[in-house]
């Protein structure tokens, strides 16, 4: 699946009183000659804001299934209820040892979601917001008092950035600001790999 991609779970034909499900057929390219992949499917509860929203916390998440594969058979996620997921994927070779590791999160809905001209587009300026507009969670936002119900919202001057890193190196969590670059964050998650793998080593 797709990082970040929302799949439309449908009713099901043979029995209408189901509950709605999705079928994802997976797609790989493999860059080495691993024998397995072994897949570890999470999942949370979906919540919703204006539409389904996406879950990076594999730690809210619990097992929904777990197999392995011969690499190059086709593998379709078959009857998926309505959640949000995190997949984790392993290619392991003959012995067992793993060759490859990556994960991806989706959601399955049966809401889309929302149309990006319903997003509001923040910036560390004050905007006013449109009405029917969605504002991120984490922003300030102001609301007129004049009776207008007019609101505003900016990014706020510093801000937590959390970025979910692998199974194995977690979240990265560090203050931003306006003036913070790509390279200092960059630095912020080797600094974060190191201290993990330095913790695991001693």
């Amino acid at each position: 699946p797709g990082d970040g991609s929302v799949y439309h779970a449908r009713p099901d034909e043979k029995n209408a009183s189901a509950s709605q499900k999705a079928d994802i057929a997976m797609t790989y390219q493999l860059r080495g000659h691993g024998s397995l992949i072994c897949l570890k499917l999470m999942r949370s509860s979906l919540t919703y804001y204006r539409g389904p929203l996406l879950s990076r916390d594999a730690s809210s998440m619990v097992q929904y299934a777990a197999g392995c594969f011969a690499t190059g058979q086709p593998i379709t996620l078959a009857r998926i209820p309505i959640g949000s997921y995190s997949l984790l994927v392993d290619v392991k070779a003959a012995d067992g040892s793993v060759l490859e590791r990556a994960s991806a999160f989706f959601v399955v809905s049966t809401e889309v979601a929302p149309d990006a001209n319903d997003l509001f587009l923040p910036s560390y300026e004050w905007q006013d917001v449109a009405e029917g507009q969605a504002v991120p969670s984490g922003l300030e936002v102001h609301l007129s008092l004049d009776g207008s119900h007019q609101r505003t919202a900016r990014i706020p001057p510093s801000w937590r950035l959390q970025v979910y890193l692998g199974a194995h190196l977690g979240f990265l969590r560090t203050d931003v600001q306006r003036t913070t670059k790509l390279h200092e964050i960059i630095a912020a998650a080797t600094e974060h790999a190191a201290s993990v793998q330095h913790a695991a080593d001693g």
